[in-house]
């Protein structure tokens, strides 16, 4: 009898912020403390599954120098409405 297992590889892009947690060792709890939120926040926007405030991102650029942009979503361009002439 064969025994396959197929395992989901995910590859999660690193975010601005987890980087910068990394490279300096801090915790999401640090720099929670820092910026006035909850950890649970810092865990959720570092994920990138939270889009921060635009106060919040603020704090946090401020207190990590990573750019608000990074923080943010960037939303595509919105394509011009096609206006009908009225005859």
């Amino acid at each position: 009898m064969l025994d396959i297992h197929v395992h989901h590889i995910h590859i999660k892009r690193m975010t601005a912020l987890a980087k910068y947690l990394e490279d300096i060792g801090k915790t999401d709890a640090y720099l929670a403390s820092k910026v006035g939120c909850d950890r649970s926040m810092i865990t959720k926007i570092r994920a990138g599954r939270v889009t921060p405030s635009l106060p919040l991102a603020i704090a946090i650029a401020s207190e990590t120098g990573v750019p608000v942009e990074a923080l943010l979503p960037v939303a595509p361009p919105k394509r011009p409405r096609s206006v009908r002439a009225s005859v």
